[in-house]
């Protein structure tokens, strides 16, 4: 033990908790180092002052989406296919449903989704393609389908007006 803290006294700072564990958020990796800090100075003043710092980290977390694992990606891409390249939306549904429904947390898995229904005809896809672009907008095939939707009712709309 002595060793690890006489080994922590001469570096000059210490390794984020990310890179120590790569299972921790790196929300986090600001108030950690910052209350490790060598100059007390540098250190919060009080335990509220940590606490309020590691709650900030909490909510900064949950408003940041989670990042896909490369096997989910797969999934998704394979639930992709089937819908578009093989023809075979209800598959691609099913499919969904076994292996990602449980993850609707993730933007990419709510635009899969949206998108697999609206392939069925079910409008009811365009919502899921609305809070998937509202938490991640980077999504391109969720906002095509969302502008093509978008067109349709205009055209709709202008058909019926006198």
């Amino acid at each position: 033990m002595m060793r690890i803290l006489s080994t922590l006294s001469l570096k000059p700072k210490p390794p984020t908790p990310t890179t120590a564990n790569p299972k921790v958020q790196s929300t986090f990796d600001e108030p950690i180092l910052k209350a490790l800090s060598k100059d007390p100075a540098d250190r919060y003043q009080t335990a509220t002052e940590f606490l309020d710092a590691l709650k900030a980290a909490v909510r900064k977390r949950r408003a940041q989406p989670d990042a896909l694992s490369a096997d989910l990606a797969t999934e998704l891409y394979t639930i992709r296919t089937l819908r578009d390249l093989v023809g075979e939306p209800e598959q691609a549904l099913a499919r969904a449903g076994r292996t990602v429904g449980p993850r609707l947390r993730y933007p990419e898995v709510l635009a899969e989704r949206g998108e697999t229904l609206v392939a069925l005809g079910d409008d009811q896809g365009y919502a899921l393609l609305e809070r998937a672009v509202a938490v991640k907008p980077t999504l391109p095939f969720a906002q095509m389908a969302l502008a093509e939707h978008t067109c349709r009712r205009a055209i709709t709309i202008s058909t019926r007006s006198p």
